[in-house]
């Protein structure tokens, strides 16, 4: 999963539990008026209070308020980043291989890529091995590890015999990039 799908799981759960939360907080009092269930604790209250006082505060700020502005430019500002980071063409789960008599043949990109790490990681001395398969018809292979410089036509070897096992070899670029092993202490 991408750093931006992640983001965004992110800020879907934290605005759905805050609504939940908020759902609560308003049915619970509701209930309690509206059945006269006696008097609430002193803390619901209290924040009840707050919660009014600062409903009662945003109402009255202007639109030419300087801070209104600035918090609405902050807030288009960042939706239009995140748009921007969303409509950004994400590769396709799947790669088409070929088609025989059989039918089509696909390839599932992350399990591919998962699968060179733990070759790489598991035929060399390499660790911390990442893959990235890009392209739809011209496939793009780059791998990073952290590992010796010695170990680089080894690793690319690797990574061109995987994609010979596919039958994509010839039309494939493999970029290999070495990344100083980080000492232990």
């Amino acid at each position: 999963m991408g750093p931006l799908r992640f983001f965004n799981r992110l800020l879907a759960l934290l605005l759905s539990l805050a609504l939940v939360a908020v759902g609560l907080w308003a049915l619970a009092s509701s209930a309690t008026r509206a059945l006269s269930l006696g008097p609430l604790p002193e803390w619901f209250e209290s924040a009840n209070r707050s919660l009014q006082q600062g409903l009662t505060d945003l109402s009255t700020v202007q639109l030419s308020d300087p801070r209104a502005l600035g918090v609405g430019f902050g807030l288009a500002v960042v939706g239009l980043v995140l748009l921007v980071l969303e409509l950004r063409p994400w590769p396709p789960p799947v790669l088409f291989l070929e088609e025989d008599e059989t039918g089509k043949w696909w390839l599932h990109r992350s399990s591919f890529e998962r699968v060179l790490r733990s070759v790489v990681v598991g035929e060399t001395s390499a660790t911390d091995a990442r893959a990235r398969l890009r392209g739809r018809r011209r496939w793009k292979l780059t791998v990073d590890a952290d590992a010796s410089p010695e170990l680089r036509p080894e690793i690319e070897q690797l990574a061109r015999s995987s994609l010979a096992r596919l039958g994509r070899e010839a039309e494939s670029s493999v970029r290999v990039r070495i990344h100083r092993a980080r000492r232990v202490a």
